[in-house]
């Protein structure tokens, strides 16, 4: 299945960067025994202060890789009920709003922080490299819908198109203060969130909704004050955001007149969704847990969960 073979593909890309990641893991170990971790010199200080933005990298990489492990298992299990569809003859798969990776018209594109990457299927257990595209600093995940890209960084969105699937062309872009940012899109309007981390500590943390009626021309409609939101994803008239151990569900029925919250659930450490047709996949520090979505009130019941190991 394509499914599992681009999800072996990423993760073996995965694997590599969580394996450079350790290396600069073990320079900082012999950096603290060497310097002495609570006598650092002001420029030391700031060696450890990027290692420690490394760690949460790292970090943030581990938890990618356990949910690729859940993904394949899942699609493998459940070939009927994939997060993959086919569209237009092209095959596109709905990834999370917080991943780096999104497959669209028969292609994979991955990001890093200051790099898109595109990767033809046409061969899914031998995803082809095409192009390379350099990005502004600060890119952090990616989203998908029909013929473009929503690249979230720390101070915006960026809108590519895709109409040539192997030629991304840059065509929008949505700013914002400096804050780490996924973004997900539906129709005419994208949904996205800001929140304050250690990378991202002058930013704030929000819900903003966003007209992309014009790619060209995004512009803000809403914006929301909230607690520290992460990943956020669509079913419907509804946005599911994961937001400081609770799952807020938003009516997003007119995104013009605005947006309400009109449930929450609460999930320790909950930190990305997938919406998978009338099923809520919700990835959190705990494991991964399943829900079921009532279409007439966005209410959420759970179906079940796998506890990581």
């Amino acid at each position: 299945k394509i499914a599992s073979s681009t999800a072996n593909f990423i993760k073996s890309q995965l694997t590599n960067i969580s394996g450079e990641l350790k290396e600069i893991e073990t320079a900082r170990q012999d950096f603290k025994v060497a310097k002495g971790i609570t006598d650092v010199s002001s420029e030391s200080q700031l060696i450890l202060e990027k290692v420690k933005m490394k760690d949460n990298d790292l970090s943030n990489y581990n938890l990618q890789l356990s949910f690729i492990d859940y993904l394949d298992t899942y699609v493998n299990q459940n070939p009927t009920t994939s997060s993959e569809s086919t569209i237009g003859g092209g095959t596109t798969g709905q990834g999370g709003s917080t991943t780096r990776f999104t497959i669209a018209n028969d292609h994979l594109y991955i990001v890093t922080s200051n790099t898109l990457y595109t990767y033809s299927l046409a061969n899914a257990s031998k995803p082809k490299f095409k192009e390379k595209v350099l990005l502004s600093w600060g890119v952090e995940t990616i989203f998908s819908m029909g013929d473009h890209l929503f690249l979230g960084t720390q101070n915006g969105v960026l809108i590519y198109s895709i109409a040539e699937p192997t030629s991304p062309l840059r065509v929008g872009t949505y700013t914002h203060i400096t804050s780490c940012d996924p973004v997900v899109a539906a129709g005419n309007f994208a949904y996205s969130t800001l929140r304050t981390t250690d990378r991202c500590n002058r930013g704030v943390n929000r819900l903003d909704i966003i007209d992309i009626e014009d790619v060209t021309n995004p512009r803000l409609l809403h914006s929301y004050t909230i607690t520290n939101p992460q990943g956020l994803g669509i079913a419907g008239d509804y946005l599911y955001v994961c937001d400081a151990g609770q799952i807020n569900t938003y009516d997003i029925s007119n995104p013009r007149a605005g947006s309400s919250l009109v449930h929450s659930d609460a999930l320790l450490g909950c930190y990305d969704v997938i919406v998978n047709n009338n099923v809520l996949i919700v990835v959190s520090v705990t494991g991964v847990t399943q829900y079921e979505i009532n279409a007439a009130n966005g209410k959420l019941t759970k179906l079940s969960s796998i506890e990581r190991q």
